[in-house]
């Protein structure tokens, strides 16, 4: 009797419902850690589906900040500037585009 309760899934079922939620919430967008130089900025949710990680650089082109490169690494974009004037222009740009969004 008391493996048949067990068996009944009264374990087993909240455990099935819990990964169902944790795999919708991952799901829903993704989101990625923004580096400049090795410094964390801020963090960036693709929430609409034409949303892109790239959007981040295209922004910083506009503000005539091109002078860097941008790689993506699993859920961290990377940012690098050529030197501390640059980086500490594109960070200023980023807190506020990552504000705004």
């Amino acid at each position: 009797m008391g493996m048949n309760s067990g068996a009944s899934g009264s374990g087993f079922f909240p455990f099935i419902g819990a990964m169902g939620v944790d795999a919708n919430l991952k799901t829903a967008h993704d989101q990625y850690d923004i580096y400049v130089n090795d410094d964390f900025v801020g963090q960036k949710a693709l929430i609409a589906p034409s949303e892109s990680i790239v959007d981040v650089a295209d922004y910083l082109k506009r503000c005539n900040l091109g002078r860097f490169t941008a790689s993506l690494d699993g859920d961290h974009y990377i940012i690098a500037a050529p030197d501390d004037e640059i980086a500490q222009a594109i960070k200023g740009q980023l807190h506020a585009y990552l504000r705004a969004r």
